[in-house]
């Protein structure tokens, strides 16, 4: 007969419960997101059926799918419809300010790359490469260079009005790095604006320096750059 465990103080299984099932919940947040559903319950509460019709998915697993978001927070229900929760309308729909769906997204890029962990572990490398999301990826790209300007939007008052991407510190967007990638960064977002960020433009600034600190006398490759939500 096996023996009893014995439980010693802190030795409580809901945090490991919790961890083990995290990802239901991460789940549901990222598919909504990728799915636009806070844009389309922006406009009030929609029944499932309505929900399913303009996304074009299955009836019965929408309704199943926004009881989840209802349970998890990020929905919630009206009547006999859902909306968006107070949270979900102003921080995942992407026509608010503050919307960090470009963020979510950049997240729902690098999901799978958790799954991948022991493969990491054991290789010693990488399962996602910073080229991926540094010009390799058109769309990955995107969601990286407007999650990044998304939080930056979010303090920018607190930050300097001009920040220097070319490299030297202090770097915007992880660009501690050549300025040729940053470069190719800027060229993939302003070609294509992530969803909510039509009115964002990219803009050299001037006024950089050369090598050895001298201002350059005309645009050049060492300039500062502006991402404007204006």
């Amino acid at each position: 007969m096996a023996a009893k465990p014995e439980f010693g103080p802190g030795a409580d299984p809901s945090r490991v419960i919790e961890l083990s099932t995290a990802y239901w919940g991460s789940q549901v947040l990222l598919t909504a997101n990728r799915l636009g559903l806070f844009d389309v319950l922006s406009g009030g509460p929609l029944s499932s059926d309505e929900v399913a019709e303009r996304l074009d998915l299955d009836p019965r697993m929408t309704a199943l799918f926004l009881n989840a978001c209802v349970g998890v927070g990020l929905c919630e229900k009206q009547g006999d419809g859902y909306g968006n929760s107070a949270a979900s309308t102003v921080f995942l729909a992407t026509a608010s300010p503050a919307s960090m769906a470009n963020s979510i997204s950049f997240m729902d890029d690098i999901y799978a790359t958790w799954g991948d962990l022991e493969k990491s572990l054991r290789s010693g490398a990488p399962s996602k490469t910073s080229d991926t999301y540094l010009g390799a990826d058109e769309e990955q790209t995107r969601h990286f260079v407007y999650s990044m300007h998304d939080r930056a939007m979010a303090i920018g008052r607190a930050l300097p009005d001009v920040v220097d991407l070319t490299g030297g510190p202090p770097a915007h967007v992880g660009c501690r790095r050549r300025a040729g990638n940053v470069f190719r960064v800027i060229d993939q977002a302003i070609r294509r604006p992530a969803r909510g960020s039509a009115g964002t433009r990219w803009r050299r600034v001037g006024g950089g320096t050369d090598p050895r600190g001298n201002r350059c006398g005309g645009p050049c490759d060492n300039d500062p750059w502006r991402l404007s939500g204006e």
